[in-house]
């Protein structure tokens, strides 16, 4: 059919792609009927919602995201950029979805049914997003702004290999992760009321550990809590204290240390 006049059609199409999906639909406007019509977007891979690329004031609801990803039940790829409330109830059950980013201060609604091909997400969500998401084989999560002052939203993500958390104002404790087998990262960083490990129970993972940025962390001591650490990585922020204490276990053990800007004092 040819385009008419009256139609324009306004969504960009990325062929060149991310990770090897390829082509990504970038919504643009309104997703209507006409779209699938005018353009073969049987191939789509990927989708991005993001409002920089929308009219000034478009809103989640005015972009009919319901009936695309309707239409787009095998995308392995999506990101969503938004500054307003989303709703996730609109993106229904995506069983191919590989990877996920979501960059949003008010979601609505979770993902719905089993993702059991997504390997990584980077959310920022709200922390019920997190604790029921439904994916067994992920293994790279970073959580931005989480609200929960443990790790426990976590706990049933046991394939998880990778694990970090940015600019959290209430974490306050690592427990929650001890079902974590496979976690061979976990890097905390810029939380600002981290101030030590001691209140996690003896764990086998990870086998690296970072904590940058955390202004009030001074107390290492209980990283010798992980097992299998091998390397501890602290990193000081620029309005961190400079002294931590440390385990004088953790090098008699062979554990490596990075302590960048912070002294160590042995305990």
């Amino acid at each position: 059919m040819a385009t008419t006049a009256q139609y324009s059609f306004e969504h960009g199409i990325d062929h060149c792609g991310r990770d090897g999906i390829a082509p990504i639909l970038h919504v643009g406007h309104k997703v209507t009927e006409r779209d699938f019509v005018e353009r073969d977007l049987s191939d789509v891979r990927g989708v991005v919602v993001s409002q920089r690329g929308l009219s000034t004031g478009t809103k989640w609801a005015d972009l009919n995201l319901a009936y695309l990803f309707s239409q787009l039940r095998s995308i392995e790829y999506l990101l969503i950029w938004f500054d307003d409330s989303i709703n996730l109830t609109d993106i229904g059950h995506l069983p191919a979805l590989r990877h996920l980013e979501v960059d949003c201060p008010t979601v609505r609604g979770t993902l719905q049914g089993e993702l059991l091909n997504l390997r990584s997400a980077q959310v920022r969500w709200s922390d019920k997003c997190t604790a029921s998401l439904n994916a067994p084989n992920i293994d790279t999560l970073t959580l931005i702004r989480p609200l929960n002052d443990d790790l426990g939203i976590v706990g049933h993500l046991t394939s998880l290999a990778s694990l970090d958390i940015h600019y959290s104002r209430s974490l306050r404790s690592l427990s929650g992760i001890e079902k974590l087998y496979l976690l061979e990262w976990l890097g905390i960083h810029g939380c600002s009321m981290l101030t030590d490990l001691n209140s996690i129970d003896e764990m086998p993972s990870p086998t690296q550990l970072v904590v940058g940025g955390c202004n009030k962390f001074c107390d290492a001591v209980g990283a010798t809590r992980f097992r299998r650490l091998n390397k501890l990585s602290i990193y000081r922020g620029p309005k961190g204290v400079h002294e931590i204490l440390l385990s004088g276990a953790l090098a008699q053990r062979g554990c490596a240390l990075d302590l960048r800007g912070v002294n160590a004092i042995q305990v």
